[in-house]
Parts: C-alpha cells; structure tokens; sequence
C-alpha cells in the first residue's frame, strides 16, 4: 500500500513538474517570438518606441507653436468655450443630400438650401476672425510646430491646442468656402494650405495595448485649375491639376500652382 502511495506521488510530481514547464515554454514561447519579430523590424529601420516616434525639438525660428497659440488665444481669449466654432455658423464645404450624393456650397445661392442662412452673414463672421486668420496663415512659411507635450500620457493628454487645431481646421475651411463663393481662388487655396500645415496628431498602440499620442507634420504642394461650366471634362481638369501640382512640387514644393501659369 505503501509502495503505491509513493509510486501515485512520483507520478504526480512528475506532471506538476511537466505541467510547470509546459506552461512556462507556452509563456515565454511568444515572449520570445514577440522579440524576434522586434528585431526583423529593428533591422528593417523601424521605430517601436515613443523615444523614436516623437520628432526631435524645432529651433525656436522655425517653430509656430507661438503662433498658433496667438491666433487661438485671439479667437477663444481666457474664457475657453467648446462650442466657438459652431456659434460661428460657418459653412462646410460640402452638403449631401442623399445616398452617395452632394454638391459644393460654394457654389450655392444659399449656405444651406434647408434654411435662409446668407453668405453675408458668413463673410460678416469670417470678418471678425480675420486677425485670427491671419496669424494662422503665417504658419505655411513655417510648418513646424513643437508645443513639448508629453506623449507617453496617451489618452490622458490634454492641451487646449488639442481642441485648438480642431477648431483652427474648421475656421480656415469655412473661411475658404467663403472665399470660393466669391470667387477668390487664391484666398482660399492660401488658407488650404494653412490647414494643412496643421499638426496631426496620430494614435499609436504599444506593447500590451497602451496608447500614445505621436504628432506628425508635413506641407502640401497643390495644383489648381480654373475653368467655365462645362467647357471641359472632369477628366480634363483632373489631369490638368495633377500636371500643375507635379509642377508646384518640382518649384520647390509646398507651394500653389496653377495650371498654365
């Protein structure tokens, strides 16, 4: 009996001590594949970490950040409200009317065909932000932006100038509806090009699913064409403005050009 007994508690040290080690190999297993990939991707140029992701400081000349806090601060002053941009009552560029269909606002006799909202209107409030819009422009001769934020906080973060590009983004595009309903290209391709020298802020998820917040900058060259009805096709005046962006890019890049000039 005795014998037994000793022989049912080999056997079931024996498993306990195979249990542990299998469950030890399955854990450590991904771990280790896990950092086998890491070095494919390290090897291949690949950034992992926030360290690597977050762009190194601007020098002071070349950074908006100043800037773009003076234009949201000339707009929002001290008493910070988050529903400024809509009390402005600004037009987006596009309005749909059903499944898969829309046409532009600038083009409209009204900002809205669902009510009486006048242009006036809207050029009277773009009026009242133009110091605004003036600061933000000035960010396109310098597209670089480094308000030192802690991007390891992840969704934690909070900045006004969070908020503040949002609303900045809408503004500028309002304000080039605008321009467009009057027929003034050029205003509105300047403040285009504003809101795309903007800051993005990107989401990126870590190892064992933390988030972090990385900023990502860039400038656009763009290519515009001016025509009349129909007096060419739409495949016409696409390639005509891939052919003047091509053109703005080989000018030197983040710049505007038109097409035959």
């Amino acid at each position: 009996m005795n014998r037994r007994r000793e022989i049912l508690i080999i056997v079931l040290g024996i498993l306990l001590v195979v249990s542990c080690i299998a469950a030890y190999e399955m854990h450590f297993r991904w771990k280790w594949a896990v950092e086998s990939y890491k070095r494919q991707l390290r090897a291949a140029g690949e950034k992992l970490t926030v360290e690597e992701l977050v762009p190194p400081p601007i020098p002071p000349e070349q950074n908006s950040a100043d800037t773009f806090r003076k234009a949201f601060f000339s707009w929002q002053g001290s008493n910070w409200d988050f529903n400024a941009f809509s009390k402005l009552n600004l037009p987006l560029p596009m309005q749909f009317i059903g499944p898969a269909k829309a046409f532009a606002r600038a083009m409209q006799p009204r900002i809205d065909l669902r009510t009486t909202n006048a242009w006036a209107e809207a050029d009277a409030a773009v009026g009242q932000r133009r110091d605004t819009l003036n600061l933000l422009q000035q960010i396109i001769d310098r597209p670089a932006f480094d308000f030192r934020f802690d991007f390891k906080q992840g969704f934690l973060l909070e900045s006004r100038e969070l908020i503040g590009m949002r609303d900045a983004s809408l503004l500028l595009s309002g304000a080039s509806v605008c321009d467009l309903h009057r027929g003034d290209t050029a205003a509105a391709l300047l403040k285009i090009r504003a809101m795309l020298a903007e800051p993005y802020l990107l989401t990126r998820k870590q190892e064992g699913g933390a988030e972090t917040k990385v900023e990502h900058r860039c400038t656009s060259s763009i290519g515009a064409v001016l025509f009349i009805n129909h007096e060419a096709t739409q495949e016409d005046i696409l390639k005509r403005a891939d052919m003047a962006m091509y053109q703005a890019k080989e000018s030197g890049r983040n710049l505007v050009n038109f097409f035959g000039h």
